[in-house]
C-alpha cells in the first residue's frame, strides 16, 4: 500500500507540474495588438503573434506592441520661436505601431514596454520635429495664425522620422499654450494693427466705389448733352423758332442775320377810306 500510496503521490505531482508548466506556456496577446517573441536560446523571432492565446515555450517571452490608434498627450514641450522666444505647447499624439516591422521595434528598444517609448524615445522625436517647425516661426504665428503651418510641417517631420523605425504617427494636435504679459501684448497689439488695416482697406473701397458713381453719372450726362447737340441743327432751330414766333418782331435767323419780318394787316378803317 505505501508503494501505491507513493505512485499516486508522484503521479500528483507531476500531473501538478504539468498543469503549471502548461500554464506558464500559455500566453495572451491583448485585441489590437501583436505580440513578439524573444527566446533566450534563438533571440527574437520574426513571426510575431496576433491577438489571442498562444503556447510558448517556458524559455520564451512575449512582448506586445499596439498595431491600433493610440493616443498620447504631452503637456508642456519646449521649444523656441525664430525671434528667440521660448514657449511649451501642449502636443496630442496619434499612433501606431508596424505590425510588420514589430520584430524590428523590439530588436532596436530592447525589452522595454510601449509606456516607455512613449515617454522616451517617441517624446524625444516629436518635440525634435516640432522644435524644427517651430524655429521658423514667430511667437505672435505660433501663438495662432500661423498654427495650422506648424501642423502640417511637425506632422511630415515626424512622419519621416519615425516610420523607419516601425512607428507610424497618424495625427498630431497642437493646442496654442498661455502667453505671458508680454508676449500677450503684442498679439492684443497685432489684432488691433490688423483691425485698423481692415477698417481702411474698407474705407478705401467706399471711397473708390463713390468715386466711379459719381465718373460714371458724369459721363451719362455728358453723352446726353452731346446727344442733344448734334440733334440741334440749322433747320431745326430755324423751324422751332418759326413755330414759336408770335409775330410781334422781326427775327433774325443764321450767321448773315437775315431778317423775317411778315408784313402786317391793315386795319379796316383805313380801307374804307
Amino acid at each position: 500500500m505505501k508503494k501505491i500510496y507513493a505512485a499516486i503521490g508522484v503521479g500528483a505531482i507531476v500531473l501538478a507540474g504539468l498543469i503549471v508548466g502548461l500554464i506558464l506556456m500559455v500566453s495572451k496577446v491583448e485585441n489590437g495588438h501583436v505580440g513578439v517573441i524573444y527566446s533566450i536560446n534563438g533571440g527574437v523571432q520574426d513571426e510575431v503573434l496576433g491577438q489571442g492565446w498562444h503556447l510558448v515555450y517556458p524559455t520564451e517571452r512575449v512582448i506586445e506592441y499596439p498595431v491600433r490608434t493610440q493616443n498620447k498627450n504631452y503637456e508642456s514641450l519646449a521649444v523656441a520661436t525664430i525671434d528667440g522666444k521660448t514657449i511649451n505647447m501642449p502636443v496630442a499624439l496619434n499612433y501606431h505601431v508596424d505590425s510588420e516591422k514589430a520584430s524590428a521595434v523590439y530588436k532596436k528598444f530592447g525589452n522595454i514596454t510601449i509606456e516607455d517609448l512613449e515617454e522616451g524615445y517617441i517624446k524625444t522625436r516629436i518635440n525634435d520635429a516640432l522644435r524644427q517647425t517651430v524655429s521658423e516661426y514667430t511667437v505672435i504665428e505660433a501663438f495662432g495664425e500661423r498654427i495650422g503651418d506648424i501642423k502640417l510641417e511637425t506632422i511630415e517631420i515626424a512622419k519621416e522620422d519615425l516610420e523607419k523605425d516601425g512607428i507610424i504617427i497618424e495625427d498630431i494636435m497642437l493646442s496654442a499654450p498661455q502667453p505671458d504679459a508680454e508676449t500677450q501684448k503684442a498679439i492684443d497689439d497685432r489684432v488691433k494693427a490688423t483691425q485698423e488695416l481692415e477698417r481702411k482697406k474698407t474705407d478705401k473701397l467706399i471711397a473708390t466705389e463713390e468715386a466711379e458713381r459719381k465718373r460714371i453719372e458724369a459721363e451719362g450726362e455728358a453723352e446726353a448733352n452731346r446727344i442733344v447737340q448734334e440733334s440741334l441743327s440749322e433747320e431745326v432751330l430755324m423751324q422751332q423758332m418759326i413755330e414759336k414766333w408770335s409775330g410781334a418782331q422781326p427775327i433774325s435767323i443764321g450767321g448773315e442775320g437775315v431778317m423775317i419780318d411778315l408784313p402786317q394787316a391793315q386795319p379796316e378803317e383805313a380801307e374804307e377810306e
